[in-house]
């Protein structure tokens, strides 16, 4: 189990450009912007992003895909992951435990 920082979640399913079929979904969380520096130049990463990199496919079930819309992004996600079944050498999210929604809305 790991816990990290989640902006958001998505879900698509539908008929391909092909017409074959597609469901998918994914968590999005935030990872530290690298900074980097070399003999060319240097660069500085303050704060977070999401970007491809930083997207983690969801062992898609009917009661996963409710939990993770339920929740008001970002927040803090304790994550279980297991094999990815199509790629043994990555993890699939197979469930979530809330720690917290970081949102700064107010509940009317």
């Amino acid at each position: 189990m790991a816990r990290i920082l989640v902006a958001g979640f998505s879900h698509s399913q539908g008929i391909g450009k092909t017409g074959k079929p597609y469901d998918m979904a994914n968590l999005h969380h935030l990872a530290p912007i690298r900074g980097w520096d070399n003999e060319r130049g240097k660069g500085v990463g303050v704060g977070y992003e999401s970007g491809d990199r930083e997207r983690l496919p969801l062992k898609k079930t009917p009661e996963l895909v409710e939990k993770l819309a339920a929740i008001e992004y970002p927040a803090l996600l304790e994550i279980i992951t297991e094999p990815h079944p199509d790629d043994p050498l990555r993890n699939i999210v197979a469930d979530i435990k809330l720690i917290r929604s970081l949102a700064m809305t107010e509940n009317k």
